[in-house]
């Protein structure tokens, strides 16, 4: 811009304006517009525009105040649409790269998955990348930990970034925790486990445990809690607990005998998970067994808590077990599956197992199993389809039973047909029911076939 001679009182013409603004003779009249401090000779052609140079420079500098608009006010009134149209567009693209790239960090930072290496603990988000980890258990156990690496992932805060559960072991303690973690590896909580009961000749299994499982549970309302099955480490005792977000214990259950499988699931359809366990029990000499705890309050002790009088022969081995004035759990259902002399003939130990197979249609289907058989018989059983209070509804051979059957009868009793044998195991299991054992009804419907 020309700076005005001081004898200037006024610039006459709009070429001359132009010239002074250094602009063409079409942007005056634009900014005339706008609000150009412009004079006019009404009346009179020719010169009959002028402006003075004071005006201008103070309309011309606040006008630099805003660049922006000014940009915009050089442009014809089409392109000032296309260039805010293209500026919405700018804005938008960028702010959804922006929302991918934090959606992208925040995926990389969740916790999602968890591995074993040795006996560390590797939590890792969807990729399988290693977030970060901790010690699961002791160097040198013999114990197979892959299928328990005791692990449970909760958005607990709701802030999309999931919390973790596991369990941890404290090598100058010789020690084992439950330990909640923000999704950054920072420990939030530990929480150990005491039993305050004992057991017939003084056995003390107060402590010495370790968490072997872990799942999330929810109530009615949706809110979520922990779930731990614990086992002693040298002894034939589970317990079966429920901790808050905080830490704090809600509910313990004990279950004498080793437990190989626990699940949360609203089997009942009434809106809270119920607490499904199975495993074996010691005071039933190794029979395999079954129960559903009740979410909000379970306690107590499983069922019996006396040796059962067809064990009178194995008391020297059963009675450390038996609980010194135990509490009666409140177990929603609890069955047993008693034992035959048929799949004796290929026990290698003294207990039979349960494992819950999966659930479909509020029923459960289970795995009655000889206990260390081994890889090469691990199907060596029956399957039972049970409904929520534990009938049976129908009793399938495993396949390898079936592969295996000549010989099986030829060691066993004979004469006995592949259907004889399915209906005797329906007529094995037996419920726990007002303090003692009654057979667990068989239901089969139209469509179940043995």
């Amino acid at each position: 811009m020309k700076k005005a001679e001081k004898n200037a009182e006024r610039i006459e013409g709009i070429k001359a304006i132009a010239d002074y603004l250094q602009v063409d003779k079409r942007t005056i009249y634009r900014w005339e517009q706008l609000g150009l401090p412009l004079n006019r000779v009404a009346g009179i052609k020719g010169k009959t525009v002028y402006a003075y140079p004071e005006e201008l420079d103070q309309w011309f500098k606040s006008r630099r105040q805003n660049s922006p608009t000014d940009l915009i006010s050089r442009l014809s009134t089409p392109s000032k649409a296309v260039v805010f149209v293209l500026l919405i567009i700018i804005v938008s693209l960028g702010s959804i790269f922006i929302f991918n790239r934090l959606l992208h960090q925040k995926a990389q930072l969740n916790p999602m998955t968890a591995g074993l290496s040795g006996n560390v603990i590797q939590i890792k988000n969807l990729n399988d990348e290693i977030l970060w980890n901790d010690i699961s258990f002791e160097s040198g156990t013999n114990f197979n930990w892959e299928g328990y690496m005791a692990v449970a992932f909760c958005d607990i805060d709701s802030d999309g970034q999931n919390e973790v559960i596991m369990r941890v072991y404290r090598q100058e303690e010789d020690h084992y925790y439950i330990s909640l973690f923000d999704n950054d590896g920072r420990l939030i909580w530990k929480k150990d486990i005491k039993n305050e009961r004992r057991f017939n000749t003084s056995l003390d299994l107060r402590a010495d445990y370790y968490p072997l499982e872990i799942v999330v549970a929810r109530s009615k309302n949706n809110q979520p809690s922990f779930v731990t099955h614990w086992r002693h480490r040298p002894r034939f005792l589970s317990l079966i607990t429920r901790h808050d977000l905080e830490g704090n214990l809600l509910n313990k259950y004990n279950h004498v005998g080793h437990l190989g499988t626990i699940m949360a699931y609203d089997l009942r359809g009434d809106g809270d998970n119920e607490i499904i366990f199975s495993g074996t029990n010691n005071l039933l000499n190794g029979e395999a067994v079954l129960g559903i705890l009740p979410f909000s309050s379970f306690e107590g002790f499983s069922p019996p808590y006396q040796i059962e009088p067809e064990f009178e022969d194995e008391s020297y081995k059963l009675r450390d077990y038996v609980p010194d004035n135990p509490l009666p759990g409140n177990q929603l259902s609890y069955i047993r599956f008693k034992k035959t002399g048929h799949l004796e003939k290929y026990d290698f130990s003294e207990y039979h197992s349960c494992q819950i197979d999966h659930i479909a249609d509020e029923n459960l289907e289970v795995k009655l199993y000889i206990w260390n058989l081994g890889d090469e018989t691990d199907n060596f059983g029956f399957y039972y389809t049970l409904n929520p209070e534990l009938d049976i509804l129908a009793v399938i051979p495993c396949a390898e039973l079936r592969d295996l059957y000549p010989g099986f009868v030829r060691s066993g009793e004979t004469n006995f047909s592949l259907e004889q044998l399915t209906s005797i195991y329906s007529k094995i299991v037996f419920k726990w029911q007002d303090g003692s054992w009654v057979q667990s009804a068989y239901l089969p419907s139209a469509n179940n076939t043995n």
